[in-house]
């Protein structure tokens, strides 16, 4: 009879034994989850990382062609008013010309010399060159002018679309950062 209550004894010290472990089988599964969440989230962090780099990168090739753009505006608009300068000197010498076309073409009708007739039709030829060199300089200057606008007009665009992928680039160090917070929580639970 010595043998029964040592038999119960033992029966009480398995099934104590019996609650640890399952207690313990408990935690371990609690803890397995735990894992299998943090490494869901960090599966989540590891691709919107790559996400945000790559967004990254193309803000940045917008960045440059943003500034690439403005300095072609800028050297358009450069070019374009050294040949307004141009202009305005060649109309100035035009007009200085045809002033003196409008002199000698008063004396003419006065006197009747043909020698101020050919310096006359001389003069009128000198300005008419004078004029044609206007004519393509302003053609070219109109061209600057679009060029610079155009490139103007590209780099507010690309401005914009890198503005866009900078927002981008915020959103997902936003998640990233929630995503961190949470994997810190779960970290704590597991402690």
């Amino acid at each position: 009879m010595e043998d029964v209550p040592n038999l119960m004894e033992q029966i009480n010290i398995i099934d104590q034994v019996e609650a640890v472990f399952d207690d313990h089988l408990q935690e371990v599964k609690e803890l397995k989850q735990i894992k299998k969440e943090i490494g869901y989230n960090v599966r989540i962090i590891r691709q919107l990382e790559s996400e945000r780099a790559g967004l990254r990168a193309d803000r940045d090739k917008k960045n440059e062609l943003v500034k690439k753009s403005f300095t072609n505006a800028s050297e358009n608009r450069e070019k374009r008013d050294e040949i307004n300068v141009s202009v305005k000197e060649n109309k100035a010498e035009r007009d200085a010309l045809n002033e003196q076309i409008k002199q000698i073409t008063d004396t003419l009708k006065s006197e009747e010399d043909q020698n101020l007739e050919k310096q006359v039709r001389s003069l009128r030829k000198d300005s008419m060159k004078i004029h044609f060199r206007m004519i393509n300089e302003s053609k070219k200057s109109q061209e600057f002018h679009n060029n610079m606008l155009e490139n103007l007009e590209t780099g507010r665009h690309e401005r914009k679309l890198a503005d866009d992928l900078h927002k981008q680039v915020i959103e997902k160090t936003k998640e990233i950062r929630e995503i961190r917070t949470k994997i810190k929580q779960l970290q704590k639970q597991r402690k």
